[in-house]
Order: C-alpha cells, then structure tokens, then sequence
C-alpha cells in the first residue's frame, strides 16, 4: 500500500487548524506522514503548537521557518517547503480553514493507486461552505456524464477518467481533494512560487499534463470554507479585480510554456482568453482605456469571435477620444467683461 504525505499550509488560525488536523487523524488509513507548515503565524498562535502536537501522534510535525509575525513566504513557498521535506510516494493537501469529512479518504484512494500502478492522479469531490450556508455542493458537475461511461476500479467508486474529462468548462480540483504521486509533483517543480493567489489551478493543470492515469472518486471527501469577500485574511480576498484577473492570464501564460498536451494547451489558452476579457472590461470599468484596449485585442486574438470583436472596436473609440482630448487639453474659454 502507498504511503502519503499531507500537506497543511497554516498561518495564524490554531483554532480551525486544530480541527484540520483531527479529521486527519481520524483516517483509516494509518500509512501516511502530516506536515503543516507555519508561513509566519504570531508568537501567540506558535505558543499553542505544542498543546495540539500532544493531542495527535507522532505522524505529525509542524514546521516554522519564517520569524513569528512575518508577511511569510506564501502559500506556494509553503507548500513546496513541505514537498522537500515529504517522504511518501503520494502528496496530498488540506488547506487549514477546511478538512476531510470521509474517514475513509486515504484508504480508498490508497486501494485504487494500488490497483493501478501507472496512476498519478486521485481526485476526490468536496462541498463548499460560506458560514454555514452551502454554497456548492458538487466540484465536478461536468464529471457526472463521463463517469456512466469510465471504468470502475475495484468495488469502491472510483474511476478511470481520462484527461480530456478534466479540461470541460465547470470545475477544478481544490487541493483538499488531490492526490499526486510525489514524483510527479517534483518533476514539474512544484507549486509556482511566484503566485499567492490560485496556485492551485497552475498546479493542477501542470500536474494533469504530465500525469499517466488519473483516478476520480465522485464522493465528498471534504468541506471548503470559502472565505468571506469582506475580510482581508485570506489569500483570495486580498487581490483587487484587476489583480486577479492578471495573476490568472499570467499562470495561463506560465502553464502555456510549460505544456506537452494539446488538451491541457487547449484549455489553458481558453482560460487565458477569458481571464483577458474580464481584465479588460475590469480596466474598462476604470476608465483605463488604453490599458482596455490592448487587453481585450489580446483576448480577441485567443478568442475570436463577433461580440468580442464589436467590443474591441468600441474600445479602439474610446481609446482614440481619450487621445484627442489629451492632446487637445482644456479648452479655456476667455472671459468677456460685462458691458
């Protein structure tokens, strides 16, 4: 059976992580090492570690590099500093604020991977809450015609999927719910440290593209807390809408360089193209017209099409009247005194 190691990114929620690592320890599975890593968490929350290292087993360890209160390195450093430090043949992930809710996630998975050994690839299913409210209680809605017709792996729910399932429109794999042979993982280089903000979608089309077999297990596995839009303590809430719409076609960008498939070239181009259009309707919205323009030619050249091709020219407009006026400038008007 396959040994694993899971990855637990933190950063000042002791509380929440404490529950994170719980679920984990209430696996079936007992073949697996844990390592959290502490990405400048308060010399407050630090103090708390010893408490809840006594409270698992000696699967777990928590690593802290960076000094207490520091910016940290980011949740990509984070995770790649625990890649270097894994020893399992598969990775897995779970983000602090989330966990497993099937005790029998890791046995499942390690029973499939057994099976077949040329997997590189085991995904599961989540539901995703905002408080208490479900938000989304299916990952993978796209999945759901491909698996009448995929191949069963043993007598559990798990599946043969081939890639081209997983570059529908529709859903991508949370890191709560993957599973990748280490590697792999390394082969690829990890998690791109230069990005905060949806690393996991760099990594999980880097990792497709490279992978032999992928496994899906359409059960939920796992609760996502999807964090409140109005708090600034979470990596998706931080960067404005501009931001994210240019880390998303610079990961797209970085995904294209790097790509060996059609399939995953394919649909990193068409996310590209579309990260482009709300970049430029973004700028749009802003009044930044010459920066709109040369957004959204880029997104016509990825994405043809006569709507966005009206669009662009409507921009071209705007951007050649904000050119007139500034280099007509104000126009002064002379003042004629009163007879």
């Amino acid at each position: 059976m396959p040994r694993f190691s899971v990855i637990v990114p933190t950063r000042n929620r002791p509380a929440s992580l404490a529950a994170t690592l719980h679920a984990i320890k209430r696996q079936t599975c007992r073949s697996c090492e844990v390592i959290v890593v502490d990405d400048g968490s308060s010399a407050e929350c630090r103090a708390r570690y010893g408490e809840m290292l006594a409270s698992l087993d000696d699967r777990f360890q928590i690593v802290c590099d960076t000094p207490d209160g520091s910016p940290g390195r980011g949740p990509s450093a984070a995770r790649n500093r625990a890649l270097s430090l894994a020893q399992g043949e598969f990775v897995t992930f779970c983000d602090d604020d989330d966990l497993w809710s099937a005790d029998d996630h890791l046995e499942v998975a390690s029973k499939a991977l057994s099976a077949v050994p040329d997997a590189d690839i085991y995904y599961a299913n989540q539901e995703s809450y905002r408080g208490n409210n479900l938000i989304d209680a299916d990952r993978w809605p796209q999945l759901h015609g491909k698996i009448d017709r995929a191949a069963r792996i043993g007598t559990a729910d798990v599946y043969r999927v081939p890639r081209t399932a997983f570059m529908r429109p529709g859903g991508v794999a949370h890191l709560n719910v993957s599973i990748v042979r280490r590697s792999l993982s390394e082969e690829i280089g990890g998690f791109w440290d230069l990005v905060r903000y949806e690393e996991d979608l760099d990594f999980y089309l880097r990792s497709i593209d490279r992978a032999r077999t992928i496994l899906f297990r359409p059960t939920i596995v796992a609760q996502h807390y999807a964090p409140d839009p109005r708090r600034q303590d979470n990596a998706s809430t931080l960067p404005n809408t501009v931001e994210k719409w240019l880390v998303r076609a610079m990961i797209c960008e970085h995904v294209r360089v790097s790509a060996r498939t059609s399939e995953v070239l394919a649909r990193a181009c068409a996310i590209h193209g579309y990260a482009l259009q709300h970049l430029a309707t973004a700028l749009s919205q802003n009044k930044q017209h010459e920066a709109a323009f040369v957004a959204a030619a880029q997104a016509l050249a990825v994405l043809p099409g006569l709507r966005w091709s009206t669009f662009v020219r409507y921009l071209a407009l705007r951007r050649l009247s904000a050119r007139v006026r500034e280099a007509i400038g104000p126009i002064k008007t002379k003042r004629v005194p009163a007879v």
